[in-house]
C-alpha cells in the first residue's frame, strides 16, 4: 500500500568529498588573494579610490589613533 520507492541513484561519498575538497580550497585561495589585495594598499587614498574604480569617494571613515582611546560603548564614570 504505502511503498517507499527505491532511491534513484546511489550518493557518491568519495567524489563529494573530493569536489568539497576542491571547493573548499578554491574559496579559502580566493579569501587569501582577497585580503592580500586589500592588504597592498591599493585603496588606501581617496584619490587612488577615484582613480582605480572611476566613481567618486561619498565618505571616509577614520583610521584609529593610537593616543585616543577607543570608545568601549559605556560612559564615562
Amino acid at each position: 500500500d504505502s511503498v517507499i520507492d527505491a532511491p534513484l541513484y546511489k550518493p557518491k561519498p568519495l567524489t563529494n568529498a573530493l569536489a568539497g575538497g576542491v571547493l573548499g580550497a578554491l574559496i579559502g585561495a580566493l579569501i587569501v588573494l582577497a585580503l592580500e589585495w586589500m592588504a597592498a594598499d591599493i585603496l588606501a587614498t581617496p584619490k587612488s579610490v577615484e582613480r582605480t574604480l572611476g566613481l567618486p569617494v561619498l565618505g571616509t571613515i577614520p583610521a584609529p589613533s593610537a593616543d585616543k582611546p577607543a570608545w568601549t560603548g559605556r560612559r564615562p564614570q
